[in-house]
């Protein structure tokens, strides 16, 4: 991303993602998305479908894939990618969409009625098995 799109970007987060809950927009639910895998990596090392990023992470995953109309590489799903290759996909991701929405500049006025964190978590597979494991004692 040239740094014109990172600002561009960071004016799409501005004007189109909450600070709480669910986007008004479709573009915004993408931003919050995004913005969402991106952050766990960051900051808490949460990977999609790896331990406790089943439970922060898969959700949004799935509401991204929805959108982009097409899964995430398997690798990603089966957790095989070290850390340089996931950073490489999360801004690879952030890259991906970014273009998405502005081929679709309707998308910042579609209305949104899915929440990306919650409406795509499958109770059976976004547990944090190991998690409970500690807790079970």
């Amino acid at each position: 991303m040239t740094e014109e799109q990172k600002n561009e970007w960071a004016a799409m987060e501005e004007r189109l993602m909450p600070a709480s809950g669910k986007a008004e927009t479709v573009a915004g639910e993408i931003i919050r998305a995004v913005d969402r895998i991106w952050y766990r990596w960051y900051n808490d090392g949460d990977k999609i479908n790896v331990g406790y990023g089943k439970e922060t992470c898969n959700g949004t995953a799935r509401f991204l894939e929805k959108i982009r109309g097409s899964e995430f590489p398997a690798e990603v799903w089966n957790g095989c990618l070290n850390d340089d290759r996931y950073t490489e996909f999360t801004d690879r991701l952030v890259d991906e969409m970014y273009a998405f929405i502005k081929a679709r500049p309707e998308l910042e006025t579609t209305p949104n009625a899915e929440d990306s964190r919650m409406d795509f978590i499958d109770d059976d597979l976004d547990r944090d098995e190991e998690e409970e494991e500690e807790y079970e004692d």
